[in-house]
Formats: structure tokens, sequence, C-alpha cells
């Protein structure tokens, strides 16, 4: 994906349900990069 120029930049560092859930939410407004240190999500 090709950074757009026009979007502030925010970066979620954490993939579980919230990080999850603020990613979607941010995306229309900025350009979010999701940052998870494991592959797969496995909940409790």
């Amino acid at each position: 994906m090709a950074p757009n120029e026009d979007l502030a930049r925010v970066i979620v560092v954490g993939g579980g349900y919230s990080g999850v859930a603020v990613s979607k939410l941010l995306d229309q407004a900025f350009e979010v990069i999701l940052i998870e240190k494991n592959e797969v999500f496995f909940p409790d």
C-alpha cells in the first residue's frame, strides 16, 4: 500500500480487540499502521 500524503499517519501498537477496533474507527480519517508481534490472534 502506498502512503497517502493527504492523511496524517497513526500507528497502533497491539492487534488485540482494542487495537483492531481503534484501527477500524480511525481508518477513514487517518493512514493507520497496525503493529502486532504475533502472526495470528487467539482470544483467551
